[in-house]
C-alpha cells in the first residue's frame, strides 16, 4: 500500500494490498478499498511541468466500497454508500447509494434496491427450502411403509431422527 503525504483517511477503513492513494485524496469513515485500486491526482500528468498546483482533489465519502483494480480519476466525489464494481475506471461523480461499474464507470442501479431485492430472493429461497422439508416430512409420515426406503434414498438415516432434527 502506498499512501502519500497529506492524504486524509477516516475511521474504520479497510485498505487492501497494492492500493495507491496520492496527495489530494480524502477518504471518509467505513470505506472499503479493494486490492490494487489507484487514485490519481493530476488530470494531465507531465513530469517536465509538474508542480503541486497540478494536484486535483478527490473525495470519498462515508460507507463507500471500491472493488479491486479500479482506477479513480481525480476531481470527483464518490458520495456516501456508493459501490464501485471491480475493474472500473471512475471519471465522474457517483451519487449516494448507487452501484457503478465499467470503463468509464456508469451508475447502473440503486444500491439499496439491489440489497432489498437480494434479501427478498434469500427469503423466498428460505421459504422454498422450508416448504420442501415440510413436503418431505409429510411423505415420510404419510407412507410409513416407505420410511426406511426414503431415509436411505436421501441419506438421512432414521426418518424419525430426521424429523426431530428439524
Amino acid at each position: 500500500v502506498y499512501i502519500d503525504k497529506d492524504v486524509v483517511i477516516g475511521d474504520n477503513c479497510k485498505i487492501q494490498n497494492n492500493v495507491s492513494i496520492y496527495k489530494g485524496v480524502t477518504i471518509g469513515d467505513n470505506v472499503f478499498i479493494g486490492p490494487s485500486v489507484v487514485f490519481t491526482n493530476d488530470l494531465y500528468p507531465d513530469a517536465r511541468r509538474w508542480t503541486e498546483e497540478n494536484i486535483v482533489s478527490t473525495q470519498v465519502m462515508n460507507g463507500v466500497s471500491i472493488g479491486a483494480n479500479s482506477t479513480i480519476i481525480c476531481g470527483i466525489v464518490l458520495y456516501e454508500g456508493c459501490l464501485i464494481g471491480a475493474g472500473s475506471v471512475v471519471t465522474n461523480d457517483i451519487q449516494s447509494g448507487k452501484i457503478a461499474y465499467g470503463n468509464p464507470a456508469k451508475e447502473i442501479k440503486n444500491y439499496n434496491t439491489f440489497w432489498l431485492s437480494l434479501k427478498k430472493k434469500l427469503v423466498i429461497n428460505k421459504k422454498r427450502e422450508i416448504l420442501y422439508k415440510a413436503i418431505l416430512i409429510l411423505l415420510i409420515l404419510s407412507f410409513p411403509v416407505f420410511n426406511d426406503f426414503i431415509a436411505e434414498d436421501i441419506d438421512i438415516g432414521n426418518s424419525s431422527s430426521f424429523i426431530n432434527s428439524l
